[in-house]
């Protein structure tokens, strides 16, 4: 299958979960100010509870700022804003009172996952996306696992998207590759449910 049948085919599994889902409850707004640490258990989750948006452990002690799948019993990441450079114990992330998305580690270092126009608030919705908002409720920026593509039509703005997918259509397998070259691991795949990567 080409590229472009992989692309269609996720959006389209994305598209009926989304339908699913649109009975789902109103997501909460993360307001300004708002931050999330790696010393607490704390997440922005999704209405249904589905998704999270926080901080994901790796078997290193590190983490990555990321979403995940959240009510399965092997947590599955799908996306991250800093695979390339983990963050230790006690690094935090805020959605500022000037309405940008900053990484904050514990030497003080910043990294600026979100700088462009500023947001009002922020969601982690109940199809995957964690969505930053215009004061007149327009999406600035949109995180998740399949954005990277043009076809998706999502802004583009969070920088370095990390989504976890690639697929071997000949041979039924979905494989993930974890960061700093770490171990790709594969799955079969059903007609419904798609696990993604651990």
């Amino acid at each position: 299958m080409t590229v472009a049948a992989t692309i269609l085919l996720l959006l389209s599994l994305l598209l009926v979960y989304s339908l699913l889902g649109s009975h789902a409850q109103t997501p909460e707004n993360i307001s300004l100010g708002s931050g999330l640490t790696t010393t607490t258990d704390s997440t922005w989750l999704s209405p249904s509870g589905d998704f999270a948006f926080g901080f994901y452990p790796l078997d290193s002690g590190l983490f990555l700022l990321g979403i995940w799948f959240n009510k399965i019993p092997e947590e599955t990441l799908v996306w991250s804003a800093n695979r390339d450079n983990p963050a230790p114990e006690g690094s935090t992330i805020n959605l500022t009172a000037s309405g940008y998305l900053l990484l904050t580690y514990p030497n003080g270092s910043l990294d600026h996952i979100y700088e462009d126009a500023a947001a009002s608030s922020a969601s982690m919705l109940d199809n995957g996306n964690f969505v930053l908002w215009s004061s007149v409720s327009r999406v600035l920026c949109r995180a998740s696992n399949i954005n990277r593509h043009p076809l998706t039509g999502t802004n583009d703005s969070c920088r370095r998207h990390q989504a976890f997918l690639q697929h071997e259509w000949n041979r039924g397998l979905l494989k993930g590759k974890f960061p700093a070259g770490g171990a790709v691991r594969r799955w079969k795949y059903g007609a419904v449910c798609i696990p993604i990567l651990r």
